[in-house]
């Protein structure tokens, strides 16, 4: 396999080849180097070129390696999607009782909306879009876990293929993109959002596909895709602020001719109109009929102002966390857990065991919200990487997982620390990307021994398998 970072500097046949990729510039050739000698450094100009023919003759092991992690992905997020019967995951307690509301379906008497009236979204702090796909769902499979789940695992498992396209898109060779796919994919954060009623996948899947077409040179695609992440979730509108800034900057850093420099301003300027535009009148559209907001912008106050009414001025309590707190993956709210007791005598009427008779405690179903220790253990190792990266060569890969990072994380601080903001560490979702993307770039250089790439990914899957919601942990 070859773990490349990224596709220019290792075969100087496609580096000299002329490319009119979005973000590259004119080729430069690549000295040639001496048998076991370190790749050269090359200038920013070099290492932002991407060439059209390595991406087109990519091969089959690849492909085949990304449809085989799909299908694995697809079946870990579609098993026991109704377990535990009955049960309600986190804020599938609003999202759920939304859909319900918005089907008028029964409700149980501790259903977050069941006073609500029946047609209309009622949990209005967010745009309705991903609401309204959970209730068409329910309105298909029915009110269980594969009527407000299932649109999830087949979001959650596309967003794995756009993972996979962003990566190559940015510049990462196509087995470091295979890496970075799967590293996304054995995320604990990404897992439980792929499998869950909640809304975060479906803002995670307008960002990707909308970064991956924006850099396919698709700007209409990507204002849509962006757009629909935002009718998700308002989140969203980060995906559209890290790409523009992404082009700005590399424009700076390459300093093109002006006829470069117009065809990106359009390209920017294009999505922004398109993603806009689609933002506004969808919203406008779904608030006429599944709201009572009269007007998209009216909504939009409401949704800030939810948001800035939030703040604990003595800081955080219970699940809340300190936005550096989830550097270190501290504050890892439970989802969901179903504990089992063993007494050495069982109870015929179910009663309490007493404590001299407890022979073990154990959680069957634990579903928490915490990134997988090993991606976000490696998160200073890969953001000096980063950092080395555009200090030397002003690589674009390094530079988009950079920006992704300052743009989707950054804001959290000061918001918590001045504005007494609620944090809490599935904040973190709409971050992923970055920390995905630098790790995978991290362990594909040609410098890393292979040794150390396999066993990160067997980290991966360790780290995976320990958080994975139904193998029983001990307490």
């Amino acid at each position: 396999m070859d773990f490349s970072a990224t596709e220019e500097g290792h075969s100087a046949d496609r580096q000299e080849q002329p490319t009119d990729e979005d973000y590259s510039s004119s080729a430069v050739s690549v000295p040639d180097q001496e048998p076991g000698q370190e790749p050269a450094l090359q200038p920013v100009a070099a290492s932002l070129a991407v060439s059209s023919e390595s991406r087109r003759s990519w091969g089959p092991l690849p492909g085949l390696a990304v449809a085989g992690l799909i299908v694995v992905s697809f079946l870990l997020r579609a098993i026991w999607l109704d377990l535990p019967p009955g049960s309600l995951i986190f804020d599938e307690k609003y999202y759920v009782s939304a859909a319900r509301t918005i089907l008028d379906l029964p409700q149980p008497p501790d259903g977050a909306y069941v006073s609500s009236k029946a047609g209309i979204d009622p949990n209005t702090e967010h745009p309705p879009l991903a609401k309204l796909i959970i209730a068409g769902d329910m309105s298909i499979l029915g009110d269980n876990g594969w009527g407000f789940r299932w649109p999830s695992v087949v979001v959650g498992t596309l967003s794995i293929a756009f993972m996979f396209q962003l990566a190559r898109w940015a510049g990462l060779a196509n087995w470091a993109a295979v890496l970075a796919a799967f590293i996304y994919a054995f995320d604990n954060m990404v897992f439980v959002n792929s499998r869950t009623g909640l809304l975060d996948i479906f803002m995670m899947l307008g960002m990707l596909a909308g970064a991956t077409w924006y850099l396919a040179r698709r700007p209409v695609l990507a204002g849509l895709a962006f757009a629909f992440g935002a009718l998700c979730k308002e989140y969203g509108v980060y995906g559209p602020a890290i790409l523009v800034t992404f082009s700005v900057v590399l424009t700076i850093m390459q300093r093109p001719e002006r006829r470069e420099v117009a065809r990106r301003a359009l390209r920017a300027v294009v999505m922004g109109i398109v993603f806009a535009v689609t933002f506004l009148v969808v919203l406008w559209a779904l608030d006429r009929h599944w709201t009572e907001y009269k007007t998209p912008f009216a909504h939009l106050v409401h949704i800030w102002q939810y948001g800035t009414t939030l703040t604990h001025p003595l800081g955080p309590t219970g699940i809340e966390s300190w936005p550096w707190q989830w550097l270190v993956d501290e504050v890892q709210p439970p989802y969901l857990k179903v504990t089992v007791t063993v007494c050495k005598i069982s109870s015929s009427d179910n009663a309490p065991c007493p404590t001299d008779d407890i022979l073990r405690v154990f959680d069957t179903v634990l579903f928490r919200g915490a990134l997988n220790p090993y991606l976000i253990f490696m998160a200073p190792l890969a953001a000096g990487y980063v950092l080395m990266m555009l200090r030397q060569r002003g690589d674009r890969t390094a530079l988009l997982a950079a920006l992704w990072f300052v743009i989707s994380y950054l804001p959290f601080i000061p918001a918590a620390v001045i504005d007494h903001r609620i944090s809490y560490i599935y904040y973190m979702f709409p971050v992923i990307p970055s920390l995905v993307i630098a790790s995978a770039q991290l362990f594909s250089d040609p410098r890393i021994p292979r040794v150390l790439t396999g066993a990160y990914i067997v980290a991966i899957l360790w780290g995976f398998g320990a958080y994975f919601p139904f193998i029983g942990f001990h307490t």
